[in-house]
This record gives C-alpha cells, sequence and structure tokens, in this order.
C-alpha cells in the first residue's frame, strides 16, 4: 500500500528483540509493514564495544545506546513538513 499523498497517516514501531518493525496505516485501516524487520542489537554500547577500530580502541566509545525519539527529515529539500498529532509509547 503505498503512502497517501495527503492526510493524516499512523505510524507504529515494534520492538520484539532481537526485531525492530516499523509499520504504517491511514487511520482506521490495516497496519501494512514499512520495509523489512530490522536487526535491534546494533542499537546498543555492547555492539558499539565490540566494533574495532584499527588501534585496537572500541570505534564508537561515545555510543551510549538507543533512545526514543521523533524525528522527521525532508530528505527531497521540498520544504515539506510534518505535523505530529501525538505520540504513545507503551511496554509490552
Amino acid at each position: 500500500m503505498a503512502l497517501p499523498e495527503t492526510g493524516a497517516v499512523e505510524l507504529r514501531v515494534t520492538l520484539d528483540l532481537p526485531r525492530l518493525r516499523f509499520e504504517h496505516r491511514p487511520p482506521g485501516q490495516r497496519w501494512t509493514p514499512l520495509g523489512a524487520a530490522l536487526d535491534a542489537t546494533i542499537l546498543s554500547d555492547e555492539y558499539a564495544g565490540e566494533k574495532q577500530a584499527p588501534d585496537g580502541r572500541a570505534a564508537s566509545p561515545a555510543f551510549t545506546g538507543a533512545f526514543l525519539g521523533l524525528w522527521v527529515q525532508d530528505i527531497g529539500a521540498d520544504g515539506a513538513h510534518a505535523d505530529v498529532d501525538h505520540a504513545t509509547y507503551r511496554e509490552h
């Protein structure tokens, strides 16, 4: 299902370790996967510590793990925007 050009779209992220899944839908319709499930284990400081730089140090020593947040980017530089009406976080 293609995303509509205008109007509301609901987005959902589900973390079911070790997988992270993104889905979307127009309000009231069925959820549709948005791409393939991703490996969530790479979003940790333990994973970053496993990566070694040429000098033997951790390649990403400043990484502190994953955080939850909303972010929108206008990749096409068209002046597009997104309005977020609300966000809900639920732990299952």
